[in-house]
């Protein structure tokens, strides 16, 4: 089911099991997200980052904590989210130093 118009700011799937296509089809309808909790999704991907860049300009908080899949690779996309101004890298293992410099 689609909801005509519905123009979300806030969305939370913590521990869901969203991947890069479902993440593509949020970004496709709903660009002016302001907050976005993916914390705990197993299937949250490097390129699922790559698409979230590429298509929430106006996201401002966005948190990733736990989302064991992603690399510094993933992490250096996010630097196209101009308006990002708090995130949650929290329990990511993966992440050295060169992937959160990309936010210092």
């Amino acid at each position: 089911m689609q909801v005509t118009g519905l123009k979300l700011q806030n969305l939370y799937f913590k521990g869901c099991d969203i991947g890069p296509t479902g993440l593509a089809a949020i970004c496709e309808t709903q660009r002016t997200l302001i907050e976005l909790d993916l914390s705990a999704c197993a299937r949250i991907t490097d390129s699922a980052l790559a698409i979230l860049s590429a298509n929430l300009p106006c996201l401002q908080f966005l948190s990733l904590q736990s989302c064991r899949s992603l690399t510094d690779v993933g992490i250096s996309k996010l630097n196209q989210l101009k308006e990002l101004r708090h995130i949650n890298l929290q329990g990511l293992g993966t992440i050295t130093a060169n992937g959160q410099f990309v936010f210092s």
